[in-house]
């Protein structure tokens, strides 16, 4: 059964969306502030919005830190707007009670902010960093080498079941 999910208003089409929207939105759905800098020690991905680092807090903590700059490459207001929106809509996901329960979706922990070339505050996701990397590093580790059919057979369902949860929720249009 899909989830009921509430679209909010700062997703209509004629309003704009910046980091005060942004910010507003993270503190509606309860994402953490994370209250320390960070320091990214190694690149874990790429993707067509954001390149992914990690880095440690401590000994016992490691996160992933999704850093959007990228997309903000475009220095007028719509281009600024369009990628707020699109990190609205991803947070908007991601903080969704069936997302977040989820056990084969990895964790939206909070956000930071960075400081860009040009002085502007840009969002950076802080996510849970998965215990064996990406899915390519762990397919291409001794143990992921190692591993049965059965085993790579049920990381194939665990992936179609987060697919099928993130099409369930159903974005605002």
């Amino acid at each position: 059964m899909a989830d009921s999910i509430t679209v909010p208003e700062s997703f209509a089409p004629d309003v704009h969306c910046n980091l005060i929207s942004f910010l507003s939105l993270a503190q509606r759905f309860n994402v953490d502030f994370v209250p320390f800098t960070w320091n990214a020690l190694a690149a874990t991905g790429r993707g067509a919005t954001a390149d992914v680092n990690q880095a440690a807090v401590d000994i016992a903590m490691n996160f992933a830190y999704k850093r959007t700059s990228n997309i903000f490459s475009d220095p007028n207001d719509l281009g600024r707007t369009r990628a707020f929106r699109v990190l609205m809509l991803e947070m908007f996901l991601l903080a969704q009670p069936s997302i977040r329960a989820h056990p084969n979706i990895i964790k939206l922990e909070g956000i930071c902010l960075e400081i860009d070339k040009l002085g502007n505050l840009i969002p950076v996701f802080v996510l849970q960093k998965a215990d064996r990397g990406s899915l390519s590093q762990y397919l291409m580790s001794a143990e992921g080498q190692a591993s049965s059919f059965d085993t790579r057979q049920n990381l194939c369902l665990d992936i179609g079941m987060a697919i099928a949860a993130l099409h369930t929720a159903r974005m605002p249009p």
